[in-house]
């Protein structure tokens, strides 16, 4: 699995983390995302950016990739 960690100032000067993963499913990369950050659902937002393909007969598959940022 692969992920990156962004770190962005708001207007507030407020410290914001914000991680984008994949994984072989929506939920396993958003698991991925919380063990990084630590956290649990009820504590991010989720964006899924790809929800992944399983290709035809595995060829062409793409994993899923979600961005999670805490509130």
């Amino acid at each position: 699995m692969d992920s990156d960690f962004k770190f962005s100032c708001e207007r507030k000067d407020k410290l914001m983390k914000e991680i984008t993963a994949t994984g072989k499913t929506v939920g396993d990369a958003v698991a991925s995302a919380l063990r990084q950050l630590n956290t649990t659902e009820d504590q991010v937002q989720i964006e899924i950016i790809s929800r992944g393909s399983k290709g035809v007969l595995g060829f062409g598959s793409t994993e899923a990739q979600v961005k999670v940022r805490m509130l």
